[in-house]
This record gives C-alpha cells, structure tokens and sequence, in this order.
C-alpha cells in the first residue's frame, strides 16, 4: 500500500480549493506509484485548481480524475514527462467545471478521444453527446509532439477562447479538425498559436484576426480604454443596426455562447477570467497565421474618447488587413498560381482572378442619427487614400 502524501492530508484536512505540488520534491513518490498521479488526489472532491509541474516522473494521469475532482476549474501539468500517448482515456470522463487545462512541455504525440483525438484511447464524441470539456476556454498543448489533433475539438470544448499549439510536429491543420459546415466552430476564440511546427497547409479553420486585434488593442486603443474592436460574420447580419444608450444597471448583453445577463454581471466575471488565466500562466508571443472562413467580416470600432479615435484605430485596422490580404495572395500565387482564399475584409477580395493585385474589398457604411440625417461616412474620399493601391472602396 502506497504511503500517505502529507500535501493531500493537509489539504484533505484544512479542505482546500487550490494545491500546487512541487514536481522536483514529489519524483521519487510519483515514481513509486508507477509514474500517475497518486491517488490520495481522488479523495479531494472539493479542489477547484490542481498544479504539479516540472515532475520527469509523472508519466500518465491515471483513471478516476473527472469524477473525483467535479469542481476543478484549472489543472495545469506542464513540463512532466505525459507521453507519447500519456492521456490514455484522458481524465475518464465529462470535467464541466474545467477552464484552463495545461499539458504544455510534455512529450504527448497523440490526444485522448475526449479531447477530440482520433485514437483508439475510448469512442470520439457524436454529434449529440454532451461536450465533455463544455467550459473550457484556455488549452495549452505547446511543446509536445503531436503530428494531428483529432476530428472532435471542436466539439469537445465549444467555448475555447485560447488554443496554443507552438512547437510541435503538426504537418497541417485540416478542414477535418472541425465540423464539415455550419457556424465558426469556435465562435469564441480569440487567440491561436501555432508557430514552430511543421506546417505546411493551413486548413480553412484558422481565424484570421485574433493576432492582429490582440496586438492593437494592446497598443493603439490603450488596453481597450480608449477604443474597442469588434469583427463580425457579415452574413450573419440583418441592419439597419440601432445603436442606443443604457444605465449601466439596465443595460443587458447575451454574449456570444452564453446567456442573457446584466453587464456589471458580465464585466465582473471577464475579469475574474482573465486574472485567473493571468496567475496561471505567462503570456506568450502572439504567433502570425491568417486566414478564416468567413469572406465578409463587418468591422467594428467603439470609444467613448472621440469619433477621431475610431477612425484612427479603423484605419489602422483596415490597413493592416489589407497588408496581410496581398501577402497572402502573393503567396498563394507562389505556391499554386490559382488558389483563390483571402483574408478577410469588409467583402471579400476582388473577383477578378486576373488582377494581380488583388486588392481589398471595402464598403463605405451610413450613421445616421433618429431622424436619419448623417453624422459619419465611412471610408470618406479623403479616408484611406494612402493605401488606396491596397483597397477597393464600393461606394
């Protein structure tokens, strides 16, 4: 019988919510018990975060994790030894209340079929089962050894923000990681990284701007104090749009992927997220991939500084788009001389195969106010002209 942890003891006893073990201290232990977690963790049903980093020992997690630990919402295993298929049937069942997960730094090669692998480790998910990581927002698999990531991701965790996929040994990122058709299989995410592998196509998956919106909204919008960008599927919009002005105490928003709530509300529980990724873990270079699906985005910019500081952060905006679109049609010339998938736009890139320029797309939008007389048109014949080479404006 393996002996005691005292770590789980005390934390059994003073019946803590957090736990981080030392991965060095603990080796020689984790390496007794045939390199798992030990399993004096099943018996802390009220542990919300779970840590045990930098261990060479820990070799696979072990069955019983799910339903042992239901209030886990952050379980951070970085820098172990997992692998190559050290998941096995991964944490053996649903974790609903699971947030960040952190496998990063390991030796992993294949995923478990509830992370959307397509192993033998267990049945992949259907279409109608339950999703088995439903509040999952943050996944890092940086610094292992996959070659692919499975069919099901997307349908494992749904409400994924952050995907790290850095250093690995991916070849590409297939059309067959996410569902055949239907909306952004991810309508959520916001950040992807993938450098450092061996990429060699992208498939139609990749979101095109996250990178981009990251980078600006650090920088000219001042960590979105002075202005906030907003990008949208444009197919999936029906105007005229009715912008108005509410009490912060009335004004209710349904945010994308979840329920109606009050905005204070939901202010409060966007910071509660971001400082719990934020003690997590370190930030990480944003990495540069850029594509999307969608054609036709509807671009957005709010402040409520100046309508300077909007044209300014849309025009920044815009121009960048418009540098990615012609390095990415260069390159798609380059490589097959008849591809036809752009960045995306305010529309899509021009129709004209022929034109090898290629330029953006840009239609010109109306605000209005109640009584429909103007107050911005946007882009103006004086908007834009220095990159005009770049841009087609529909006027």
């Amino acid at each position: 019988m393996a002996a005691e942890w005292p770590e789980l003891a005390a934390a059994a006893r003073e019946r803590r919510r957090e736990l981080a073990l030392p991965g060095a201290a603990v080796a020689e232990r984790v390496a007794a018990g045939g390199g798992r977690l030990p399993a004096g963790l099943l018996e802390l049903p009220l542990l919300q975060s779970l840590e045990l980093s930098g261990c060479a020992a820990l070799r696979e997690l072990g069955p019983g994790l799910a339903a042992a630990l239901p209030a886990l919402h952050t379980l951070v295993l970085s820098g172990n030894a997992l692998g190559p298929a050290g998941l096995g049937a991964g944490p053996g069942g649903t974790m609903p209340a699971l947030r960040l997960l952190d496998l990063s730094g390991n030796g992993l090669e294949e995923l478990p079929a509830a992370l959307g692998g397509a192993g033998d480790a267990g049945p992949a998910a259907a279409d109608g089962d339950p999703a088995a990581f439903p509040q999952l927002r943050s996944l890092n698999l940086s610094g292992n050894r996959l070659r692919e990531l499975g069919p099901g991701l997307a349908r494992s965790a749904p409400q994924l923000q952050e995907l790290l996929l850095s250093g690995n040994r991916l070849r590409a990122l297939p059309a067959a990681l996410l569902p055949p058709a239907g909306p952004a299989p991810f309508p959520l995410l916001g950040r992807l990284e993938a450098a450092d592998n061996e990429l060699q196509e992208l498939g139609p998956s990749i979101a095109a701007l996250p990178a981009l919106k990251t980078k600006l909204h650090e920088d000219i919008c001042e960590k979105r104090t002075a202005a906030t960008i907003a990008t949208h599927d444009l197919q999936l919009i029906r105007g005229p749009l009715t912008y108005s002005v509410q009490p912060p105490a009335e004004l209710k928003i349904t945010p994308l992927g979840r329920k109606e709530m009050k905005a204070k509300d939901l202010l409060r529980q966007l910071q509660m997220e971001a400082e719990e990724q934020r003690k997590q873990k370190k930030r990480q270079n944003v990495s540069g991939l850029h594509r999307k699906t969608t054609r036709d985005l509807f671009l957005e910019v709010t402040s409520d500084t100046s309508l300077q500081t909007c044209k300014d952060v849309m025009d920044t905006l815009i121009l960048k788009i418009a540098e990615l679109n012609r390095f990415t049609v260069e390159n798609e010339e380059e490589d097959s001389g008849d591809e036809s998938d752009a960045v995306c736009g305010s529309v899509a890139p021009s129709p004209n195969a022929q034109q090898q320029s290629s330029p953006l797309v840009l239609e010109q939008v109306r605000v209005v106010d109640a009584d429909g007389n103007l107050k911005v048109l946007y882009p103006s014949k004086t908007d834009l002209a220095t990159v005009s080479s770049l841009l087609a404006v529909v006027r």
